[in-house]
């Protein structure tokens, strides 16, 4: 695919994308939660990405699509069904990454368009995806793109206790 007028491109994640996209998901997560998890956790969750993406990859529940920018990947979307009810045909951002030295071009808006559009072809509907309570980028990110918080909260451990907070798409307003 060629790269658009905004210089990236939009494409399905491929296996040999693999350690790209581990070593892009180790810098995102890095910058994007620098200040709301510990160092420690973050490292922690870390350890495991380059064994992580060859089988995130291979799962036939999950789609990945990344931005690419010349020979770089900018960053990722990960879309697959809704894993946390017992709700038949909902679909769910599994993941959502762009690496700092691409925020605010349009990538991640490219993105999270790509995984709706895919969502909805394959009927996943409604579409949700969890947040940080305290991601308030990301959460400014997601409202900005028609999503609305459904008022779901879950305590989850990545180091210390967070608020994950559960986000619904808009379809129409």
């Amino acid at each position: 695919m060629a790269a658009d007028r905004n210089g990236f491109s939009v494409r399905a994640a491929l296996p040999k994308d693999a350690p790209a996209l581990a070593e892009l998901h180790m810098r995102a997560w890095e910058d994007a939660y620098r200040n709301i998890l510990p160092e420690e956790a973050i490292r922690k969750v870390n350890a495991g990405r380059m064994r992580q993406w060859p089988e995130l990859l291979r799962d036939p529940s999950q789609h990945h699509f990344v931005a690419q920018c010349e020979d770089e990947i900018a960053g990722f979307i990960g879309i697959r069904p809704w894993h946390d009810s017992g709700e038949y045909g909902a679909g769910e951002i599994g993941g959502l990454y762009v690496a700092a030295k691409y925020w605010n071009r349009g990538i991640g808006s490219a993105l999270l368009a790509q995984g709706i559009r895919e969502l909805l072809s394959r009927n996943m509907r409604p579409i949700r995806l969890w947040v940080l309570e305290n991601n308030l980028r990301a959460r400014r990110f997601y409202e900005n793109n028609r999503f609305r918080y459904d008022g779901t909260r879950k305590e989850v451990v990545i180091g210390t206790r967070q608020i994950e907070l559960c986000y619904r798409f808009e379809e129409a307003y």
